[in-house]
């Protein structure tokens, strides 16, 4: 391994963890914001169910989150095929439920990227500044989907574990980037 991929692989793992911790923080934020909407509209005892949601829901990110730092601390890279090849096999039933949680973080992150793109789309600006501002969205937007890259993966093998399958999600992962930012500049 050349000391180019070694260097690569380390940042995207780095990204795994910056990611994960985004998500985590993003979680709590969330969560915090919807207890105190409730609260203002409930009554204590609804409040309290909402309050347990946002603690149990700071828990499973938070569970998700250790489980990639130690993934990122064990040295094996590329982390993400390697967290997604790690991820314990799940029982037929419960699958799918992890699935879609990986999967709400995957959105969540494209999603991210749309808004970026769709707050840069509402600036008026002509000329060079124009191609500045379009440049630094479609770098911060690749940037965006390349990250969320690891919950795709873990997505995917939350379902159907195989190394196959896996290897050519993260071979073809640029590929995929790519159409996602463009397909996300057809759609604002």
């Amino acid at each position: 391994m050349s000391t180019f991929e070694r260097f690569r692989d380390r940042f995207e793992a780095y990204l795994c963890v910056i990611v994960s911790g985004a998500c985590m923080v993003i979680a709590i934020c969330v969560g915090v914001g919807m207890v105190i909407v409730v609260n203002q509209r409930s009554s204590p005892a609804e409040t309290g169910i909402w309050v347990g949601i946002a603690v149990a829901l700071s828990i499973i990110e938070f569970i998700a989150v250790n489980f990639v730092v130690k993934g990122y601390h064990s040295g094996l890279s590329p982390l993400a095929p390697v967290l997604a090849m790690r991820q314990p096999r799940w029982p037929f039933w419960f699958a799918p439920l992890i699935a879609i949680y990986w999967m709400i973080h995957w959105l969540a992150f494209l999603g991210l990227m749309l808004l970026c793109e769709s707050v840069v789309a509402g600036i008026d600006l002509s000329g060079r500044p124009l191609i500045a501002a379009y440049t630094v969205l479609i770098l911060a937007a690749f940037g965006v989907s390349y990250s969320a890259n690891v919950y795709l993966l873990l997505m995917v093998a939350a379902i159907r574990r195989s190394e196959n399958l896996i290897d050519r999600i993260w071979r073809w992962r640029i590929i995929i980037d790519l159409a996602l930012v463009g397909l996300a500049f057809v759609l604002i």
